[in-house]
């Protein structure tokens, strides 16, 4: 799967800003994570920094369609991998949101990475 998200982001990097396909691209790799989640946490952990970037908009809508505690559990450790990166802190918070909720959110642990 990793192999897989790397191929198609390289081939977001190549398009241009507006290309419509690129959420086209952007649906398929949501397609790929929630056909198989511990295989997407797995991928998640070992794609690098900028490639994260540009899959983590996804990383909400996944979340909530999934309501999958492992998912969010590994999203979370991704904070601790990369604390700063404001692009991964501000889209798995989402994540995190669309699992728990408003109210769970609070209850929520997530990473310190200040």
């Amino acid at each position: 799967m990793k192999t897989k998200i790397t191929e198609i982001v390289q081939g977001i990097k190549k398009k241009h800003v507006n290309d419509p396909t690129v959420s086209t691209d952007k649906d398929l790799i949501s397609e790929l994570m929630l056909s198989d989640v511990s295989g997407a946490i797995t991928a998640l952990n070992e794609l690098d920094l900028d490639t994260l970037e540009w899959i983590s908009s996804r990383f909400e809508a996944i979340s909530y369609q999934l309501q999958n505690k492992e998912w969010v559990e590994g999203l979370k450790r991704l904070l601790i991998k990369f604390p700063d990166s404001q692009t991964l802190k501000e889209d798995i918070h989402d994540a995190v949101e669309a699992y728990y909720g408003d109210e769970g959110l609070k209850n929520s642990v997530l990473p310190k990475t200040d």
